[in-house]
């Protein structure tokens, strides 16, 4: 429940665009049901963040991506945090993978600005119909031993999120 009050309560702090007195509610709203979809899922909560804060909110596309991001990044702590008092985090993979994810999205994130949102959207649009479609096509893992990978697919995994979300 933490997580939900957060998650509301950033979606206000956030939303630069809107009306603070008419759009608390729907904000706290937004927060609470996308929260719950993060703490039910796992996951997935910029694909439900960026468009209410762009449809239902007003929100350019480049602000509702980095409100989302801001909150997903805050509840990702959290949750990282949970995992490592279960002794379940891995923290070679969270260190490498966050730092260069941070690097390659601040880097990128300039280029946001110089394409149209209606673009931007679009984009968004299809990466969520990809991995949405890769999630329903991929096979079960039968094996319940964790094999490391190289370092490499770390690095070139987190600076391909980090590209995208910048």
């Amino acid at each position: 429940t933490t997580s939900l009050m957060f998650a509301g309560v950033c979606i206000f702090i956030l939303a630069p665009n809107s009306k603070a007195n008419n759009l608390l509610g729907m904000e706290l709203l937004l927060g609470f049901a996308i929260g719950l979809s993060l703490g039910l899922l796992g996951g997935g909560g910029s694909i439900l963040m960026v468009p209410a804060l762009v449809y239902l909110l007003g929100q350019t596309p480049q602000a509702a991506v980095t409100t989302s991001l801001a909150v997903v990044g805050a509840n990702s702590l959290m949750g990282a945090n949970f995992h490592r008092t279960q002794g379940t985090l891995n923290w070679r993979v969270a260190l490498v993978f966050g730092w260069v994810g941070m690097l390659t999205a601040f880097l990128a994130s300039g280029f946001s600005k110089l394409i149209p949102s209606t673009v931007l959207l679009i984009a968004f649009a299809v990466l969520m119909l990809v991995i949405g479609s890769f999630l329903l096509i991929r096979k079960e893992v039968k094996n319940t031993v964790e094999l490391e990978k190289p370092l490499w697919v770390t690095l070139v995994s987190g600076a391909a999120v980090g590209i995208l979300t910048g």
